[in-house]
């Protein structure tokens, strides 16, 4: 994406979420107002008061006046303190908003987006970022609507007092506008370059906790250290140079600040002297100063506060950019008829699949055999819709599955490395589907499970205090006790001995055995289990057909048989 590009990508993606929110921007806008209003009245007031004491007018009672400075006073902390409770609330409000969306589109995301993505960057979106956006949203902008409202009601009195005084304060903005152009600049590229060294030193150190056992093994402990360090050590430099570009550019406005009221005294005391204005008047100028400057030290905070949030917006823009929930078509119950035509896939230009055409019929049980590589587990990652940029068409019982998502009923995926949730084995079981006790106990007992653990045993985070192979039997009992519609099973069996895959086998085939079942076998004793074999070879599918079928023939299965047969003692 081109940079020019990424602001649109924000604002047309972002601002039409926010309409929910119009009626609590309006309230806010008007308490702003409201309140900009009211602070113009004080310094109105007590010019008027100078001028009643110094006796130039005697147009009002100086009891009356003091009392309605005092409520004006007191009305305008009232008007400050609910404009901040509402900004507050819609701060909170848009924000939520945002993480809801965001967790929404979570699992739409296909799997090439979580392999390209690292997590600390993802982790960075969801935690910094959007801080970031509430904090800026919050503090920052409702402070600068306020203060530039007051501004213009400040300018609109000054100009009505002594209209040459505008032209001061025109030339007092003029000379902010190069200074505020040139920071920003820098300031936007810093809290890049500081965003992304920060998503790298989160990633670096989940990988670390991840492999802590690996990292003692191999006695890498220094290296790795070296490494986390080199990364803090250059996000602490950014950091810096953030902060001081900040600092450099805040300080800006205090030579301004000096300036203003030094040029409308000179001016204002020469008019004094000329009869043109009363003291009351260059005391009510005086007062609007400071409401003046205000705006230029809020737009600085603002200006460079929106540099740093543009990117943190992008990069949010990016993750909830795709189709909205409200289109997606479901599936409906489905029979498993599943057909491929014409399937390629490639990454980065390099084909997976090539030209892949198969049908299975509802209710059939196929294993898919093949070389490491050879496209197996990407047949499955597409039915899954884990992978969704491919060419050509696969349909399920005629539904284009580009075209229709999935409902949790529809399918069963166990993958080769199957996720636990940390809880109990009880709790993975009856995560989405409740079912009894019994069925549960029972199940546990068939998959030969039970005699080793028990339903209340902690699993720990994604599953680290089970076996290999508990885990996958753990995965399988929870898809048979979901009865989806079809099924996958990717090497479910890896894990196991021949007895325990044979109790694993044995039970999917009873629990599905009118339902389809698309299965890779690592083993190929497996495939006895299947009433039809998809062979596949660098990406194509190049037989198919039963087990006795494809020995008979010369044929690349039956070269993998015979292989089998050899390394692992097979008898057939």
């Amino acid at each position: 994406m081109k940079s020019k590009d990424k602001p649109v990508l924000w604002r047309v993606e972002l601002i039409p979420r926010f309409k929910a929110f119009r009626g609590k921007m309006l309230l806010l806008c008007l308490l702003t107002t409201i309140g900009a209003g009211l602070a113009t009245v004080p310094p109105l007031l007590i010019g008027t008061i100078v001028d009643e004491l110094s006796g130039e007018t005697h147009s009002f009672s100086l009891s009356q006046l003091c009392v309605s400075l005092f409520f004006i006073i007191i009305l305008c902390e009232l008007v400050s303190v609910s404009r901040q409770y509402f900004a507050a609330v819609l701060s909170l409000d848009i924000v939520s908003k945002l993480r809801t969306d965001m967790l929404e589109v979570l699992p739409r995301k296909d799997l090439a987006f979580y392999s390209t993505t690292p997590r600390g960057e993802i982790l960075q979106w969801f935690t910094d970022d959007l801080q970031e956006v509430q904090r800026f949203s919050l503090e920052t902008v409702p402070q600068f609507l306020y203060e530039t409202v007051l501004a213009i009601g400040g300018l609109c009195i000054i100009a009505y007092i002594y209209w040459p005084f505008l032209f001061i304060v025109v030339a007092i903005y003029v000379m902010y506008i190069g200074p505020l152009h040139y920071f920003g600049s820098i300031q936007r590229k810093t809290s890049a370059k500081l965003s992304h060294h920060k998503a790298m030193l989160r990633q670096k150190s989940l990988q670390n906790f991840e492999a802590m056992k690996q990292i003692k093994l191999l006695g890498t402990e220094e290296k790795e250290r070296e490494g986390v360090e080199q990364l803090h050590t250059q996000w602490a430099k950014l950091l810096q140079a953030r902060y001081q570009t900040m600092n450099r550019f805040k300080n800006f406005p205090r030579v301004l600040d000096a300036l203003a009221p030094a040029l409308l005294f000179a001016v204002g005391g020469w008019q004094v002297f000329a009869g043109e204005l009363t003291i009351g008047d260059l005391v009510i100028v005086t007062g609007y100063v400071t409401t003046l400057n205000a705006p230029l030290r809020s737009y600085s905070a603002t200006f460079l506060g929106m540099k740093d949030i543009e990117k943190r917006l992008v990069n949010i823009a990016r993750w909830l950019a795709g189709k909205n929930k409200e289109d997606d078509r479901l599936f409906p119950p489905l029979r498993g008829n599943i057909e491929f035509r014409n399937v390629w896939y490639e990454v980065e230009q390099k084909p997976i699949l090539k030209n892949v055409s198969f049908t299975i019929h509802a209710g059939e049980h196929v294993a898919i055999v093949g070389l490491s590589g050879s496209g197996k587990s990407t047949v499955l990652r597409l039915l899954a819709k884990l992978f969704e940029r491919y060419s050509g068409e696969i349909t399920i019982d005629s539904f284009d599955l580009k075209q229709y998502t999935y409902r949790s009923t529809n399918i069963g995926f166990v993958t080769q490395s199957p996720f636990l949730f940390n809880g109990t084995i009880d709790d993975n079981l009856k995560w989405m589907y409740r079912t009894s006790i019994d069925e549960r106990e029972t199940l546990l007992r068939d998959l030969n499970v039970s005699k080793d653990i028990m339903l209340q045993n902690e699993v720990g985070e994604n599953g680290s205090l089970l076996s290999g192979g508990q885990k996958q039997r753990i995965a399988v009992a929870r898809t048979i006790l979901s009865q989806p519609d079809f099924v996958l099973l990717d090497e479910v069996t890896s894990s196991l001995d021949r007895t325990n895959e044979v109790n694993v086998m044995n039970a999917l085939t009873r629990a599905f055995q009118h339902k389809t079942m698309l299965f890779i076998a690592h083993k190929l004793e497996t495939v006895v289990y299947a009433q039809r074999i998809l062979v596949f070879h660098e990406g194509e599918l190049v037989e198919e057909g039963t087990h006795e079928q494809l020995v008979e023939r010369d044929g690349h299965y039956r070269m993998l048989w015979e292989h089998a047969s050899v390394e692992q003692g097979v008898n057939h």
